[in-house]
């Protein structure tokens, strides 16, 4: 098989070994909680910066679910679509 191109590009089903299949599903379902816990964090802090500088708070739980997991979602798409580079 040749190297893929700088770039992107998808991964085949062959390339997909299960040990590091099992290894990431192991590692997903322990952010899962962790994702949670930075939501219950972060709502708090963005709802007290939206009260003092006098913005409306009705996205407020839409951006707190972006921050709490958005990683996990980018993690999730970089597992099926590898991006190029030292990240």
């Amino acid at each position: 098989m040749a190297p893929p191109r700088t770039g992107e590009y998808l991964i085949s089903p062959k390339e997909i070994s299960p040990g590091w299949v099992m290894l990431y599903t192991a590692t997903f379902a322990l952010q899962l909680p962790c994702a949670a816990i930075r939501g219950f964090v972060v709502y708090p802090i963005l709802w007290t910066a939206c009260k003092l500088i006098g913005l409306p708070t009705a996205q407020l739980d839409l951006i707190a679910s972006i921050i709490a997991y958005g990683p996990l979602a980018l993690s999730l798409a970089t597992l099926i679509l590898p991006l190029d580079g030292w990240w």
